[in-house]
């Protein structure tokens, strides 16, 4: 990693740059949206002496400590994809039994499926600890006798949204909380301190990290039996997912303020950007949605067969 650590950092640069324009559209605090200024090295224009990889990594594991103990955050966002783009909002809450609370996708096709794929509906994502509901919209309830949410178990959904695109956004929205974020920045082989960011406002420094496919499987693996996680670092290893780069904005405070992170797969690629607000925010107690109005996930993914996986 050593030898590319020139061209990761400018390619790093280049896709935060590219997305400060995104900012815009999702800024959470009252505060500027984060920009930064790149210099022809790939290093921000306003970055001190960048300091060592020890006091990088240290400063992450500080951010997740204090994280940790705030216990919830309102988020806002966006998710890019080659098809499909998403305004997320919502907030949640994470302790001993897992997240809590909800996150709303305001999905639509991207430029590119424009005129040859229908707009999608609205998803919500709700957390109730070891179980996830997600609420879709006519395209899934049709096949699904009218209901409205599937059901997914945590311990299983990395493995299902390998297998099936009705658990991508379940388990996608099921990481960009901040203890998520900084726990897989810190998995990441190197993280790297990219220097401050005048534009986010005093105090904000940037970090970065690159995670492959061994480093994927592992986090995706954990808590999972020995035959489930054999299974998923084979998908990881076969090349669906082979990298993703994750990019954190730490403020004053020593919490982050911003996240982007980019996946690199086989089959394509997208960024999710978000901002973090209101740490320690109250997050109402999730309530499961009608099982009347319910589907199990076994039962959704075998009328759904054709939904593929996706990046």
């Amino acid at each position: 990693m050593q030898g590319h650590r020139p061209l990761w950092r400018a390619a790093v640069m280049a896709v935060i740059a590219a997305t400060t324009g995104c900012a815009q559209h999702v800024t959470a605090g009252s505060g500027p949206s984060p920009s930064v200024s790149v210099t022809a090295s790939g290093v921000p224009a306003s970055a001190s002496a960048s300091t060592g990889p020890g006091a990088a990594a240290a400063a992450v594991d500080a951010a997740l400590k204090k994280v940790t103990s705030a216990g919830s955050v309102t988020i806002r966002g966006r998710l890019a994809a080659m098809y499909t783009e998403a305004d997320l909002h919502g907030a949640l809450a994470w302790g001993g039994n897992g997240l809590t609370g909800e996150m709303a996708a305001d999905t639509r096709t991207s430029d590119a499926a424009k005129g040859f794929l229908p707009e999608p509906d609205p998803f919500t994502a709700r957390y109730a600890g070891q179980r996830v509901y997600g609420r879709y919209g006519s395209d899934v309830t049709s096949k699904l006798q009218g209901r409205h949410w599937i059901a997914f178990d945590t311990l299983g959904l990395a493995a299902t949204a390998r297998d099936s695109g009705l658990a991508l956004l379940p388990y996608q929205l099921s990481r960009i909380d901040p203890v998520s974020v900084l726990t897989e920045l810190r998995a990441a082989v190197e993280v790297d301190a990219m220097g401050p960011d005048a534009g986010a406002g005093p105090g904000v420094t940037v970090y970065s990290g690159m995670l492959g496919a061994e480093q994927l499987a592992a986090l995706a693996a954990r808590g999972a039996d020995a035959g489930s996680s054999a299974q998923l670092r084979d998908r990881y290893r076969a090349g669906r997912l082979t990298s993703e780069t994750i990019t954190v904005w730490i403020g004053p405070e020593g919490v982050p303020v911003k996240a982007l992170y980019g996946i690199a797969a086989a089959t394509g690629s997208f960024n999710t950007t978000v901002e973090y607000a209101q740490y320690g925010t109250t997050v109402p107690a999730p309530q499961a949605p009608d099982a009347r109005d319910t589907t199990e996930a076994a039962q959704a993914l075998a009328a759904l067969p054709n939904i593929g996986a996706r990046p």
